[in-house]
């Protein structure tokens, strides 16, 4: 997928961050900080699948605009859940140093970090869904009208 895809533009950009602040900063460039901030976005790509699936299952449309508009801000909160438990696991493989009160404290403690940040970007991902959905039924529709178009008039001139 595309969207999966784009992922890897912020993934780098992550890695180029970890390495300004560490040479603007003079502290030492490390791998696994590198590979941190890198993990940590592309875990997303993984992700984006899933939560294009959901938005093509239960589409924000009406009559249910409220009640899936409730959905997805629900959804949203597992989608937060579902980001820091890998970006946990792969803190503590690679920064073991950063985990204060263990894996459970750092995973309640990330999970509480990405919320607002989380939410926000489930939401965007949904919308993209939304609008290529939408895309392609508007082209559909150009067509099919194309298409009756074209039928009427070989019908007219036919009669």
């Amino acid at each position: 997928m595309l969207v999966s895809a784009a992922w890897i533009v912020p993934a780098v950009f992550g890695a180029l961050n970890q390495v300004a602040q560490k040479r603007l900063f003079g502290g030492e460039v490390r791998l696994p900080e590198i590979l941190f901030a890198v993990g940590d976005w592309l875990v997303y790509a993984f992700l984006t699948p899933a939560v294009f699936a959901v938005s093509q299952r239960w589409p924000i449309a009406r009559p249910y605009v409220a009640s899936r508009v409730a959905f997805h801000f629900s959804v949203s909160l597992l989608f937060c859940a579902a980001w820091a438990l890998p970006v946990t696991v792969l803190r503590a493989v690679l920064l073991p140093q950063f985990l204060r009160g263990g894996p459970a404290a750092s995973f309640v403690s990330w999970l509480f970090i990405t919320f607002p940040f989380g939410v926000a970007v489930y939401l965007c991902v949904v919308g993209i869904e939304h609008a290529t959905r939408y895309f392609v039924e508007a082209r559909d529709r150009g067509l099919e009208l194309a298409r009756m178009s074209e039928q009427l008039s070989n019908g007219r001139l036919a009669a």
